[in-house]
């Protein structure tokens, strides 16, 4: 591969790992703001759950983002897909 095609491939993975940080992030604030306002103890639990597994992959990305494989990020949005259809489905 050219140099430049490595370097637009490398761009073009850190901006994927980039907008997953960022829905990350939105997503624990949205979270927290409804830990704060739930009323019974199962919302509770749930959204403590969710927080603390966003929180932990969220960790991944920060620490090994750099060296992190295309494969294995995609592993971390499957996982995260299938953290926010779990959120959605206990807190409906």
């Amino acid at each position: 591969m050219s140099e430049t095609l490595i370097l637009q491939y490398n761009e073009f993975i850190q901006s994927r790992k980039v907008k997953l940080i960022n829905v990350l992030v939105s997503e624990i604030i949205f979270l927290k703001a409804n830990f704060n306002k739930a009323k019974n103890r199962d919302d509770s639990y749930h959204l403590k759950y969710a927080l603390e597994k966003l929180g932990d992959l969220l960790n991944k990305l920060k620490y090994h983002s750099s060296d992190m494989q295309e494969k294995d990020f995609d592993e971390i949005l499957i996982v995260t897909y299938h953290l926010f259809k779990d959120i959605a489905m206990n807190l409906e």
